[in-house]
């Protein structure tokens, strides 16, 4: 199993724990997510940009990447029901996991663009 088979399971499972903890949250069945599995977020995160994303992808996932961090800046919160809080707590979570991917593409980029040179 290469690297970017372990990227895309990091992936799969990242945006499948972010997605049911913010249906639990917005259920009401969990109040937070703990610490530790905001870290596994992040730890899911920072495989899948270091393994998984080509330099022909970069441009795509990073745009991707931004509109749904500025999403989740959204005030949608001051809305009320049941979907509007599974909406925003799956925002939330996935912000947790897409962030330190985003991250690493990005630096990943730069350097690129300055070893060019």
């Amino acid at each position: 199993m290469g690297s970017d088979r372990y990227g895309e399971w990091a992936f799969l499972a990242g945006s499948l724990i972010a997605i049911v903890l913010g249906v639990l949250q917005g259920l009401g069945i969990i109040a937070n997510i703990d610490q530790i599995i905001s870290l596994v977020l992040v730890l899911f995160g920072l495989v899948v940009g270091l393994t998984t994303v080509t330099s022909k992808e970069i441009d795509s996932f990073l745009l991707a990447s931004v509109v749904l961090l500025i999403v989740s800046t959204t005030r949608i919160d001051r809305f009320s029901g049941m979907l509007v809080n599974i909406f925003s707590y799956s925002i939330g979570n996935l912000t947790y996991f897409v962030a330190p991917a985003a991250l690493v593409v990005a630096l990943k980029s730069i350097y690129k663009i300055a070893s060019s040179r």
